[in-house]
């Protein structure tokens, strides 16, 4: 099989507990000279453009097989080329190759590029977040006289990506921990041990998630702070990007078999006869083809 960089192929990708893998678009990001003699290739996952996070230096706007998609770059593997199931495409751009090598580059040449480039991005203490808490966007305060920042996460991250994963109108969500109620971005102090310590809890919380979910779709990006145009050592907004549910018919529940649902801007916990009425109606239109049927069982 002669097999190029820049080549697009369908793959069996391995993931935890299923060693034949699960078809994913691929890219392959490897010289050609790995390509030629090696029997391994390196690929990162393409997904469709929806799934990607526009402010992730590493989701890499590409085109495959005349689709919008994206290069999740951050998310590569070394795999077997017996895994390659058949090339659906090429990537010919010449700028966006260069795109997608410089991010490359920076993860294997040095881990610490990596933390730099996902802390480009800057909020300035006591300024307002530019958009609204509603369907898509959801703010969470620090309080740390009343709570440690891990334990507020533990406490609220699996029930917000899952209201966020069976959402109203099936869109993206971002959830930012260190914005007030009313859009006021005030941060925390996290050092390398929290947020470490952050990172493994948001993989762990994915793992819990049932439908199990791809948690490459997902992104936590940790965001500094300024004040008076300074960088504020070791404090950041937390910001965790929730992809649209592939099926919006699938609901999503929590490791303790809780259902939440966002709606009008709200987390909301569904119970008993309510589940039956949501899993009902969205089966009943999913079959009818009405796209309109996020509808509150409250309501």
């Amino acid at each position: 099989m002669l097999i190029k960089q820049w080549d697009i192929y369908l793959a069996k990708v391995p993931i935890e507990g299923f060693e034949m893998g699960e078809v994913k678009t691929v890219l392959v990001i490897s010289n050609n000279a790995i390509n030629k003699f090696s029997q391994c290739v390196n690929i990162v996952i393409v997904v469709p453009k929806k799934y990607g996070n526009e402010n992730n230096l590493l989701h890499v706007d590409i085109k495959a097989n005349e689709k919008d998609t994206i290069a999740l770059v951050n998310h590569n593997e070394t795999i077997n080329k017996n895994r390659l199931v058949v090339k659906v495409g090429q990537l010919n751009d010449e700028r966006i190759r260069k795109k997608i090598l410089v991010a490359w580059n920076m993860i294997i040449n040095n881990e610490n590029k990596m933390e730099q480039l996902e802390f480009e991005r800057f909020f300035q203490i006591g300024s307002t977040f530019e958009k609204d808490e509603d369907n898509e966007y959801e703010f969470k305060e620090f309080r740390v006289d009343q709570e440690d920042p891990r334990d507020l996460m533990a406490r609220k991250l699996e029930k917000y990506i899952c209201g966020f994963l069976n959402g109203e109108n099936n869109k993206f969500g971002k959830i930012y921990f260190g914005i007030t109620d009313d859009g006021i971005i005030k941060g925390t102090y996290l050092n390398r041990e929290d947020r470490d310590h952050i990172r493994q809890l948001f993989i762990e919380k994915l793992k819990y998630i049932r439908p199990v979910v791809d948690r490459s779709l997902f992104t936590i990006e940790f965001i500094k702070l300024k004040e008076k145009e300074k960088i504020k050592k070791d404090y950041y907004v937390i910001e965790i990007y929730v992809p649209s549910s592939p099926d919006p018919s699938v609901l999503y529940f929590t490791r303790d078999d809780k259902l939440y649902i966002k709606f009008d801007g709200r987390n909301e916990k569904i119970e008993g006869p309510e589940i039956q009425e949501v899993i009902k109606t969205r089966l009943l239109n999913k079959i009818i083809g009405d796209k309109d049927f996020f509808k509150s069982p409250k309501n």
